[in-house]
Parts: structure tokens; C-alpha cells; sequence
């Protein structure tokens, strides 16, 4: 997997890891990098998972499905939003937790293809269980370099205050 910056001005969006108290509903994130998914790519998915289905290695049979050819792992192509995040540290040491991910898949990728994610804030909410921690909801939607959309879906996650909130909340 390759990540490339084709419309940032350079590799820094974030300042720092964003905590539970920077989001808010309606925010959105437009600026994550292309992900350029090849054949390396799914061979160590595969191998990670287990998955060989043909419809992702052999040419002649995935020509007869309802895909037409081969695509990558479904999965594969969602979890790339997650790699993107790391990388440019939107939530470097603050994610808690995956909670929940619903994913609906539109168009195949195929090899070679680069993906993008978009992200959208739905629902913020303070956790119950863990004073220190809060709830977010994102919706997201995944194009192709064609500008198609490939997958969509949304996701919760725990995540962390920000310490320094959490002191000045206990001293007021």
C-alpha cells in the first residue's frame, strides 16, 4: 500500500492526535491521502486473513462473476481508512477502541486502484462507563481515482479526553 498526497500542500493535516473533546457533530474530514492498493497488498491480506478466494487472484474466474474481474478485498479497501488515520496521526494514542462498523459495498476495486475516505461526525457522546473517555460517530464514503463511490458506512469509536481538560474541569 502507497500513500500519496496528490491535493495536500504536505504531509501534516494535524497538529497532533485529535481527542474526544476536539470533535463535534458535523465536522468533516476531506484531506486524508490516496491510498494506492496493488497486488502486494492483497497477497499479505489474504495471508492475514486467510481469505484466498479466487475472485481476488484468478483472472479467468472473477471475469465470470458479477464483479467482472478482480477486486480486492472488501474489507481490505474499509480498513485503509483506518491506516490512513494512523498516518497522518489523527488519532495517534488516543483511540481507545473500534466499537461498531457498518459497511455497505458499492463498486469493486481492482488492483492498482487508489482509494480515498472521507469522513463525516454524526454523534459525539459521553461514556457512561468511562468518565474519561467519550463516543464518536463517523459516517464515511470511499472513492476511486474516478471519483466513483466504492463503499460507505459509518463507525463508533472510544476515544480519549484530552488530560488537559480533565484537569481544568476538576480544578473548576
Amino acid at each position: 500500500m502507497r500513500i500519496g498526497w496528490v491535493d495536500a500542500v504536505n504531509n501534516e493535516i494535524f497538529r497532533r492526535p485529535l481527542y474526544f473533546d476536539d470533535f463535534h457533530k458535523s465536522m468533516r474530514f476531506n484531506s486524508l491521502p490516496w491510498i494506492w492498493i496493488d497486488g502486494c497488498d492483497i497477497d499479505r491480506f489474504a495471508l492475514a486473513t486467510g481469505d484466498f478466494n479466487p475472485l481476488h487472484f484468478n483472472n479467468s474466474f472473477a471475469a465470470t462473476t458479477v464483479l467482472g474481474g478482480l477486486a480486492v478485498h472488501g474489507e481490505l479497501v474499509v480498513n485503509t481508512l483506518f491506516g490512513a488515520l494512523h498516518t497522518v496521526d489523527f488519532w495517534h494514542g488516543t483511540l481507545e477502541a473500534l466499537l461498531e462498523k457498518y459497511v455497505k459495498f458499492i463498486l469493486p476495486v481492482r488492483p492498482g486502484d487508489r482509494v480515498k475516505h472521507y469522513l463525516h461526525i454524526t454523534e459525539t457522546k459521553e461514556s457512561k462507563k468511562y468518565p474519561d473517555k467519550g463516543i464518536v460517530r463517523f459516517e464515511f464514503f470511499t472513492e476511486n481515482q474516478r471519483y466513483e463511490n466504492v463503499a460507505e458506512g459509518w463507525f463508533c469509536v472510544l476515544m480519549r479526553k484530552n488530560p488537559a481538560n480533565i484537569k481544568k474541569k476538576e480544578a473548576d
